[in-house]
């Protein structure tokens, strides 16, 4: 009761940060791992998509940015913490100011300063001044040890400002992750990008791939498949559509069911699940789906007699299908019979 107390208020200081901040630096730790790295660019995703200015300290490395390129969306590319900006000073107990405008023409950019009396240049100074951030995410490793000292180029706010992310015997960095950007995400859904990253930094961080490449397969597959989830609170089911084109550009055209159960068993420890679970995929033959539920299997039972389908490891597999507005009308069908009885 009480470690659940302590989750919900550290869960209420993180909003109410970010409810109060417009710009955030991502720091890691000296030491980090790959998975924060793939955690800290999720929620850098997110961060940009819904109106927050970012940087990351330090930055990615190139190794990194190469292998994920085609993910990253353009706007997340060069994302390192900026320099010092510089100010124009102008006293103002010498010049009584009316108006500043900002412009530029083909070789200058220009300030045109609307004043009493005219300027002196020797007036004007200029100041450097490094980049404000509002508040930090630190991805602190293991003991979450947030350094002294950072460089005069990166002033931090005060520490009540200073978010922490490390994985406790409770729960993953990633999960921590996770659970910020449904807090900045609200009811939207987490983009393909963001949902990649995330899940790639899951697998890494709990050791469950066997290779690297067949782990970022699977994440990049994972990704495509939440962004393309959605919620039927009628049919009190969960669908995921996968095209011929995602399994092709992930890695996996030649996907067998087994696929298909893993990424429905990931959905479900991510997506709130009412009852029922809908995976629907494009192959050679047709259109296929696997059905599963959340608890007692009742519904499931149902659904497979009038669909006529196989079970297999916990779940329903059916028979091919011309096209995906087939599949789904059929299995729609068949759950609100399930329903009904």
């Amino acid at each position: 009761m009480l470690r659940m107390k302590i989750m919900e208020e550290r869960m209420l200081t993180i909003k109410n940060i970010l409810n109060g901040s417009k710009t955030f630096a991502l720091i890691l730790s000296k030491n980090f791992k790959e998975y924060e790295l793939l955690a800290r660019e999720a929620l850098l995703i997110t961060l940009k998509e819904n109106g927050f200015g970012a940087s990351l300290y330090p930055e990615n490395p190139k190794e990194f940015n190469e292998e994920w390129r085609r993910l990253i969306p353009d706007n997340c590319k060069n994302n390192g913490v900026p320099r010092k900006t510089t100010s124009i000073l102008i006293p103002k107990e010498i010049y009584d100011i009316k108006e500043i405008f900002c412009g530029e023409d083909d070789d200058f950019f220009f300030l045109d300063v609307n004043s009493e009396s005219e300027l002196d240049k020797n007036h004007i100074a200029f100041k450097e001044k490094p980049p404000v951030f509002d508040a930090v995410f630190f991805f602190g490793g293991q003991n979450c040890e947030y350094p002294d000292k950072f460089p005069e180029t990166l002033p931090l706010p005060a520490k009540e400002k200073i978010i922490c992310i490390s994985a406790d015997e409770n729960k993953t960095a990633s999960k921590k992750v996770s659970e910020i950007i449904e807090n900045i995400r609200e009811d939207s859904p987490v983009s393909k990008a963001a949902s990649t990253f995330l899940f790639a930094s899951l697998l890494l961080e709990t050791g469950a791939r066997k290779e690297k490449k067949e782990s970022l397969s699977f994440a990049q597959l994972f990704g495509r498949a939440l962004a393309r989830s959605r919620n039927n609170e009628t049919l009190q089911s969960v669908w995921t559509f996968i095209s011929k084109e995602d399994l092709e550009k992930t890695g996996n055209s030649e996907a067998k069911p087994e696929l298909f159960y893993k990424i429905s068993r990931k959905c479900r420890e991510i997506i709130p699940i009412n009852q029922l679970a809908v995976i629907v995929w494009q192959n050679e033959s047709g259109i296929q789906a696997i059905i599963s539920e959340k608890n007692s299997g009742k519904y499931l039972e149902i659904v497979g007699q009038s669909l006529k389908a196989r079970k297999e490891n916990g779940f329903i597999i059916t028979e091919t299908f011309a096209s995906f507005s087939e599949a789904e009308l059929e299995i729609q069908k068949a759950i609100k019979e399930a329903l009904l009885k």
